[in-house]
């Protein structure tokens, strides 16, 4: 959940005039992670999106975040070169043992997927399969989560 528009911004650093994560998105983004803790989901690598937005929320739900500009927002319509650093993260095989979180947007993932769009606070869970492909395990709705850990 988000308030303003970026259109105002002068960079990434520039949080004041970026659209901006509410308290309700706070909230849901600290149910994640509560959930993600009791479904005991090893993570490695969290990256974050730039804008502000993302690193707050990659930092509420992992504790951390690493800012990439490969998994930055852009337009869903885009050519192969925007999104070909994002593809190679999503088709390259993590270490043993761990999960790679990205903390992006929808518009990247439907580029490179072609759909379905992931809403605000959706997962998509993704096996690299290595030379650029990829398969979609699941997607995960954010109010899922707390059932998914419920259920463990």
């Amino acid at each position: 959940n988000y308030g303003q528009n970026n259109h105002r911004m002068q960079g990434y650093e520039d949080c004041a005039r970026q659209r901006y994560l509410t308290d309700a998105g706070r909230a849901e983004a600290r149910a994640i992670s509560k959930a993600m803790r009791a479904l005991d989901i090893p993570i490695g690598d969290v990256l974050a999106s730039p804008f502000c937005r993302t690193r707050e929320t990659a930092e509420l739900i992992f504790g951390r975040a690493t800012v990439s500009n490969a998994v930055r927002g852009g337009p869903a319509q885009a050519d192969d070169h925007r999104y070909a650093e994002l593809k190679v993260l999503m088709s390259t095989p993590v270490g043993a043992g761990v999960d790679l979180a990205i903390v992006s947007h929808g518009n990247p993932f439907r580029a490179i997927v072609g759909g379905p769009y992931l809403a605000e606070g959706e997962a998509a869970v993704i096996q690299p399969q290595g030379n650029g492909r990829f398969r979609i395990v699941a997607q995960i709705r954010k109010d899922e989560w707390s059932t998914l850990s419920a259920a463990k």
